[in-house]
């Protein structure tokens, strides 16, 4: 027998932007790639607030290179599963991985694989 109301309730669900589908999707199959990059922000965070200088430019270059793999790593994911992504929405994931970066509950958040 069909659950009529619950289907309806499922179909009124918003589905989520192309961005936070691609952060899932990434968390969901790449965790093990996702979770350097908050351990990132956390030393970028403590490097801010002892403002150690050479420490923050090693760690602003690192955090620029991880994001951006994991960008090209969700865009494959997307390919793979037939979705096409827009520039928009590579930025949006990079600001994204980014806010996960600087807030350790955005990251958190993020980690849980359901924005």
């Amino acid at each position: 027998m069909v659950d009529r109301d619950g289907a309806a309730a499922i179909k009124a669900l918003r589905k989520p932007t192309v961005t936070a589908w691609l952060a899932n999707q990434l968390v969901r199959r790449h965790r093990d790639e996702v979770e350097p990059l908050l351990e990132l922000g956390a030393a970028l965070r403590e490097a801010t607030a002892t403002l150690s200088g050479p420490e923050l430019r090693q760690l602003s270059r690192q955090r620029n290179e991880v994001v951006a793999a994991l960008v090209r790593q969700a865009r494959r994911l997307a390919a793979d599963a037939g979705q096409p992504v827009s520039e928009e929405a590579s930025r949006g994931l990079s600001d994204t991985l980014n806010a996960a970066l600087a807030d350790a509950d955005a990251g958190e958040a993020l980690l849980a694989g359901r924005l």
